[in-house]
Parts: structure tokens; sequence; C-alpha cells
């Protein structure tokens, strides 16, 4: 009772980063993003630019969205990223929740291991492939 609760749709591409006091108090090397499982198909979007002025007036953004497609033999996240601004991160640490446990999973057709639900990824991935 003394808790908020935390609702996500199912299929959201959740971007999760540090505590910080204000923007860009730390770089950040790794971001996590926290992948809930759907049948179906959901976008997600993280939208980046500097933080301390007026960037998105004069196209210095970054738009990556995140398409998850699942069914029952696998779930795909395929990755599109329009805007010339530069990541602050080089990885993305991805989190699964609600996938069952025996995973295999593909990223940019080379297979990965997945470690405690886990794995880090390049920022700049075009696809995932789940099973």
């Amino acid at each position: 009772m003394n808790q908020i609760p935390f609702f996500v749709k199912a299929g959201t591409v959740l971007p999760i980063a540090p505590v910080m006091q204000y923007s860009n108090e730390k770089p950040i090397g790794t971001l996590d993003l926290n992948i809930y499982y759907k049948k179906g198909k959901e976008i997600s979007e993280l939208y980046q630019d500097s933080g301390d002025g007026y960037d998105y007036q004069k196209d210095n953004s970054r738009l990556a969205s995140f398409e998850l497609i699942g069914n029952d033999d696998e779930t795909t996240i395929q990755q599109f990223i329009e805007g010339n601004f530069e990541a602050s991160f080089d990885k993305y640490r991805l989190n699964f929740i609600g996938f069952g446990s025996n995973k295999s999973i593909v990223v940019d057709d080379i297979s990965m291991e997945i470690n405690n639900n886990q794995v880090e990824v390049s920022a700049n991935f075009k696809e995932i492939v789940i099973r």
C-alpha cells in the first residue's frame, strides 16, 4: 500500500537511464532497455538530443524506433534510427521480461549468449531475433 504500482504495456521497449540530478550529469556508456514480451506488434521510440537547448529545431537529434513483433516461436525487434545526433551511449543492455527461460538470440545475424535474461549489444543494431 505504500508503493505506487508501475504498469508497462506489453511489447514495450523501455529505456532506463541511470539516476542523475540533471541531464548530462555523467556519461552513459551503456543504456538499459527493458523489453517486455508481447504476442503481436508494438512500436516504441527513444528520442535524444543535447538536452540543453533547441537542437530539435536544428535537426540535431536522434530518434530510435523499435518495432517488436512477437509470436509463439520467436520475437523480432528492429531498430530504425533517424537524425544525425550522436548518441551518448554506444551499447544497450537488453533485459528480457516475460520471455521463456530457454532463449537463443541473434543480433544482426550473429548468435549471442544470454546471461540472467540480459545481453549487451551495439546501440546501432538493426535486428534482433529471440527464439
